[in-house]
């Protein structure tokens, strides 16, 4: 069974790169045969809320991002940019040479696309080998558009891998990951001091729909060489997975120096601090609708007072402005040891403008609420001399805010309620009954079903009953039902009310019957958006096989038999001598096969594989 539960951990082969557009151009320095990126595999599973509250933290559901906004307190409206696709490339790198080729000569409006391939850094010795100097310049990759993206990486310890001086500038749908996603201790510590993914100089830069991972210093520091006069304006953190940035006395998910960074619906986990701040003047930050996780060896979002940085009681004060508004932080207690739970807040001083912690889920036990007088306050507000105070003597607001130790359901007090999970049974009549259901969400079974052979996919689920049911688990709503085979007088039990399998659209779509649309969650058609291609080449053996997409799936124009079928994301057929082409989007999730020659050939995007790659 295939759980997006289960994506960020899983091994799964992306669908690859569509035809570039046709001004692109590929850079000149000769590149070897493209290394396809491994997906980022981390050490525990994302918080259940995280899966269903998508698109935080970006992915596969990215495309419902692009437009969206929110508006920045004392700032502005932030809009997130449209989804960059293959087709809309200027430049294409497919190697670390290529690439730091394409940044240097890019000139303004130039998109330079990243193929699934892993940009290795390593060897690059020089400081910054990414310095984007050049305005509103875009680097982009397929993140759950064409596949897990680009994988930038470095295992060299020099500051930082990305630099940006540009204004305008965007990274989106990568991987930039460093090699110390676990802790680093004190003993290994300053060896690894400054390690940063990116460092944003120039104004109204974007970070979105990116895995930033595995850095000792900072995934994303903010205005480290500002002044009071000069610092990064209008910086958009977005629907990024910032996570795995944990070490001794560093290890910040975003880091602000100088700026005021607006950091909306990102998923942060196992970072010392998710955001930080040194307290300086002009040092500001708001987060909005962020999901922190459980794991951290600190408190998860900190404030400096800026004389603890410099030393001189002249220089006290904690950042400029802080908004902290409709997150969800979930309470946990130092994965690295420890016995206490660790802050959600802590800020250490008194703001010179204002700080407004408001409307956020602290999923805390409730006696956390009003602790002031030891270090597991769910909100903590000390001053240097280590004093604990309440929030309102330094002029910090806190207000709307709910505490509890039970699962969270929303991200932010005022957040749409994301995850429901709902209960299905299909009943049997006595007479044999072969079904597929699809769901608008994710689905899975549970260990009450009667004879152990159905199929749960994400969102399609396939089995048989008779004299018992079926059980399973859904989120969203059931936006198709059709007995398969057998006795058609089954009975859907859906959240305590029984429906007959009429009730609910057709799921099935037959090679030859597809209309070239899709179901969206409300079951009704939408125009799919198809921009891969995947082939099931036969071997002369008899095969059977299965299959889901991410996204929209058709069959294609060449099928070998009449027997292969389209249910939503899922498609069954089987092959000999010829082969079974289809269309999708996103990227293939799933691929069995289920009688005949294990190693029969797929062929996506122009790329080999075989089934056990998925």
């Amino acid at each position: 069974m295939f759980s997006r539960r289960k994506f960020l951990s899983s091994v799964m082969v992306s669908a690859g790169v569509a035809a570039v557009g046709r001004n692109a151009a590929v850079g000149t320095v000769a590149a070897e045969e493209p290394v396809r990126a491994a997906p980022s595999q981390y050490e525990y599973e994302p918080p259940e809320l995280l899966t269903q509250g998508r698109p935080l933290g970006g992915g596969p559901w990215v495309g419902k991002v692009a437009g969206t906004g929110a508006q920045s307190p004392h700032i502005r409206y932030f809009e997130a940019g449209p989804t960059v696709r293959p087709g809309d490339a200027t430049h294409v790198a497919e190697t670390p040479d290529e690439l730091v080729e394409a940044v240097e000569g890019a000139r303004p409006g130039d998109v330079i696309w990243l193929p699934e391939n892993r940009f290795d850094f390593t060897a690059f010795r020089r400081r910054a080998p990414l310095t984007i100097s050049t305005d509103n310049v875009t680097v982009a990759s397929g993140r759950g558009i064409t596949g897990h993206g680009a994988r930038l990486f470095t295992a060299n310890e020099t500051d930082p891998l990305i630099r940006v001086t540009g204004d305008g500038v965007r990274l989106t749908g990568m991987r930039i990951e460093a090699d110390w996603p676990e802790y680093v201790p004190r003993s290994q510590q300053r060896s690894l001091d400054w390690a940063t993914g990116v460092s944003i100089e120039g104004h109204d830069v974007a970070v979105d729909n990116c895995v930033v991972r595995g850095w000792t210093q900072a995934g994303i520091e903010i205005g480290r060489h500002g002044t009071v006069n000069d610092y990064p304006l209008g910086t958009f953190v977005h629907n990024n997975d910032i996570v795995d940035n944990a070490c001794y006395r560093r290890g910040y998910g975003v880091v602000v120096y100088r700026g005021e960074p607006f950091v909306w619906q990102n998923y942060f986990d196992h970072n010392r601090h998710a955001v930080a701040s040194s307290g300086a003047p002009r040092c500001s930050y708001h987060l909005r609708r962020n999901l922190i996780g459980s794991r951290t060896t600190s408190h998860h979002i900190d404030m400096h007072d800026y004389s603890e940085v410099t030393g001189d009681a002249s220089d006290a004060g904690a950042g400029q402005r802080i908004t902290v508004h409709e997150n969800t932080v979930l309470a946990g207690v130092d994965v690295h040891g420890g016995e206490y739970y660790r802050s959600a807040v802590r800020i250490r001083g008194e703001p010179r403008s204002y700080a407004s912690i408001r409307d956020n889920v602290l999923a805390y036990p409730d006696s956390m609420r009003t602790a002031r007088d030891n270090s597991v306050a769910a909100i903590r507000a000390t001053t240097p001399d280590g004093r604990e105070h309440d929030p309102s003597d330094l002029g910090i607001s806190v207000a709307g805010n709910r505490y509890g130790s039970l699962y969270p359901v929303r991200v932010g007090v005022n957040g749409d309620r994301i995850l429901e999970r709902r209960e299905m049974a299909v009943v049997g009549t006595g007479n044999g009954s072969t079904y597929v259901v699809r769901v608008s969400g994710e689905i899975s079974g549970t260990s009450d079903t009667e004879r152990g052979e159905d199929w749960t996919g994400t969102s399609v689920a396939e089995g048989n009953v008779r004299w018992l049911s079926d059980n399973y688990h859904y989120t969203g709503e059931i936006t198709g039902f059709e007995v398969l085979s057998g006795d058609p007088d089954v009975d859907v039990w859906a959240n305590g009310s029984k429906y007959a399998p009429w009730a609910f659209p057709d799921v099935t779509t037959r090679s030859g019957d597809s209309d070239g649309s899709s179901l969206d969650g409300d079951g009704t058609a939408s125009d799919p958006v198809v921009v891969s291609d995947i082939a099931v080449v036969g071997s002369g053996t008899r095969t059977r096989y299965r299959f889901e997409v991410s996204g929209d799936l058709e069959a294609g124009d060449n099928l070998e038999s009449g027997d292969d079928v389209v249910r939503g994301p899922v498609a069954e057929g089987s092959v000999k001598w010829s082969s079974d082409t289809y269309r999708f989007s996103g990227f293939v999730t799933d691929f069995e096969v289920l009688s005949g020659d294990p190693g029969v050939d797929i062929w996506v995007d122009g790329a080999k594989f075989a089934a056990e790659e998925f």
